[in-house]
């Protein structure tokens, strides 16, 4: 079972995260994960904070999301995308950064093992966030992708998928 808890922070007026900075540009994130209600979870997360998402649950939709839409700023990416292997992630990487080398992508998992970090980062990963994860964390993630003010959600929430 995956967790996703946002937690409490200091209220504040913040840059509203639909628009990258200094742009009019909606602020496009793809999420690929092959458990559904995750995937369903983040989605809801993000998109109550603002930002359009866009979910995939195999490699090649992922590919075909990443191939239609150059508008994508973003991808969150789970290293285990199959029962079988465990690394699907990796070559999903490379196909992204292929692609859209400029894009930054955060990649996910459960069963991160310092060699598979160490990979990662190699292929171009900006960050390797081992789940479950605090949402909070995340975000601060994506903020050093994008380079841009990301606002909290308010209250105390925990998110179970």
């Amino acid at each position: 079972m995956e967790r996703f808890v946002v937690e409490e922070i200091g209220a504040g007026l913040l840059q509203n995260p639909r628009t990258q900075p200094g742009t009019n540009k909606v602020l496009r994130v793809l999420i690929v994960d092959d458990e559904q209600g995750f995937c369903w979870t983040l989605t809801k997360v993000l998109e109550d904070l603002n930002y359009m998402v866009i979910s995939a649950h195999t490699p090649p939709q992922a590919l075909k999301h990443l191939q239609s839409d150059p508008q994508i700023a973003l991808a969150l990416l789970d290293m285990r995308l199959s029962d079988v292997g465990g690394t699907e992630g990796l070559t999903l990487l490379e196909k992204f950064k292929t692609l859209s080398p400029s894009m930054p992508v955060i990649l996910m998992s459960a069963f991160g093992t310092p060699e598979l970090k160490s990979e990662a980062s190699r292929l171009g990963a900006l960050a390797f966030l081992d789940k479950p994860f605090r949402v909070e964390k995340l975000l601060r993630l994506m903020r050093e992708a994008v380079g841009g003010a990301i606002a909290p959600n308010q209250g105390s929430h925990e998110f179970v998928s």
